[in-house]
């Protein structure tokens, strides 16, 4: 267990950039489901019933302003062009804090692609 804890200390920054990259793909899977379950056809949600919209005023503006396929892409892009040197300029002053940040990030994506699987399919 020693040794593993000594060779992890040594990688720090290919841990974190590990965990960003996790993050992207977290934040392509929003993407996917957003997709589906907001504007999808085959899905609950997107039946005439139900009114279905984007609930982030910025991501929705964006939407409006270039439909949902590009505007939800441009809006995930910025997003992540934004986040990434704000955490790796926090990663220069405090490495922790940017693995508590992007720990708590890839969390929060995490619980939230659990919550749009449960709206696609078991809704």
């Amino acid at each position: 267990m020693d040794k593993f804890r000594n060779e992890v200390a040594k990688r720090p920054l290919l841990i974190f950039f590990s965990l960003l990259f996790l993050l992207y793909g977290f934040n392509c899977l929003d993407y996917f489901f957003t997709m589906k379950v907001v504007f999808g056809k085959e899905w609950v949600l997107a039946h005439p019933q139900y009114e279905t919209y984007e609930g982030n005023p910025v991501a929705r503006w964006f939407i409006s302003y270039f439909g949902p396929s590009l505007g939800l892409s441009v809006f995930k892009i910025l997003i992540g062009a934004i986040f990434t040197p704000c955490l790796i300029s926090l990663y220069n002053q405090s490495p922790k804090t940017a693995f508590k940040v992007l720990g708590f990030a890839c969390f929060g994506y995490l619980l939230l692609n659990i919550y749009q699987i449960y709206l696609a399919y078991f809704l």
